[in-house]
């Protein structure tokens, strides 16, 4: 009897068991039993099925505290907006992070975001004052400059939309892009090597990696620029700065605000 007419003979199949005897009977029958594929196989339609909601693993929903650890290296790694990060925590400026605390990553969806009492309506006149208050520096726009002066070896594209790789001399002087305060200082970023970071405003961060020496601390001011580091070596053993401009803790392509060359 050929293979079709023995399909044709077949009945339908009813029920999740028998499918499943069908499918994996084969695997235990054979003169060598394939066991243990079989058991993956069940094994991997139950990960599927009981797979998380929020589709995140651990690792990238809750981060511990090492020693050293800023909230802004925290954000800039994770790329996520620092302040997010300190509003799902309950976090209050400056920040401070005890090692060894565990902080999410993600919103708390039953943690009310606003305080309004009900049946509460804010007047023009608090309106007003509220619009008054607001810093002055939201309404004016960054003014950028080129940390060096060099060719562009890696473009925003190349680099996976995180930057810029610029090239250099080896020690050659690394100057802030902007005014702004440094908030992060070392090389405990992988793939960075020595990093420093500066936040310019409530939205902007620059930050500056690659570097052979830092040149200034973490809380330090710095105008625009300032020299705060030295041309290293990057990832292919060329004297490069890799440089990126982010916007509420995403990387965005820095020749939008960088002058023309």
């Amino acid at each position: 009897m050929s293979y079709w007419d023995r399909l044709g003979q077949l009945r339908p199949i009813t029920g999740l068991s028998e499918w499943l005897m069908f499918t994996l009977r084969p695997l235990f029958t054979r003169r060598k039993p394939i066991f243990p594929l079989a058991l993956l196989f069940l094994f991997s339609a139950c990960a599927m099925i009981h797979e998380p909601y929020y589709g995140l693993d651990e690792k990238t929903r809750f981060h511990r505290i090492r020693k050293g650890e800023t909230l802004y290296g925290i954000g800039y790694k994770t790329q996520r907006d620092f302040r997010l990060i300190a509003r799902w925590n309950g976090l209050q400026t400056p920040f401070t992070l005890a090692p060894g605390r565990v902080i999410q990553l993600f919103p708390d969806n039953d943690r009310p975001t606003k305080t309004t009492e009900p049946g509460s309506r804010p007047t023009t006149r608090r309106a007003a004052s509220r619009t008054a208050k607001k810093p002055l520096h939201k309404y004016l726009k960054l003014l950028w400059r080129w940390p060096l002066k060099g060719m562009i070896a890696t473009t925003y594209r190349q680099s996976g939309r995180k930057g810029l790789d610029i090239t250099g001399q080896y020690g050659e002087p690394v100057r802030a892009a902007a005014a702004g305060k440094v908030v992060y200082s070392g090389q405990g970023l992988i793939g960075y090597g020595n990093l420093v970071i500066v936040k310019h405003d409530v939205h902007f961060l620059s930050a500056y990696g690659s570097n052979s020496r830092i040149l200034v601390r973490e809380g330090e001011e710095v105008r625009m620029g300032q020299q705060i580091a030295e041309v290293g070596l990057g990832a292919g053993k060329q004297p490069v700065l890799h440089f990126e401009i982010r916007k509420n803790g995403k990387p965005v392509n820095p020749l939008v605000h960088l002058p023309k060359p």
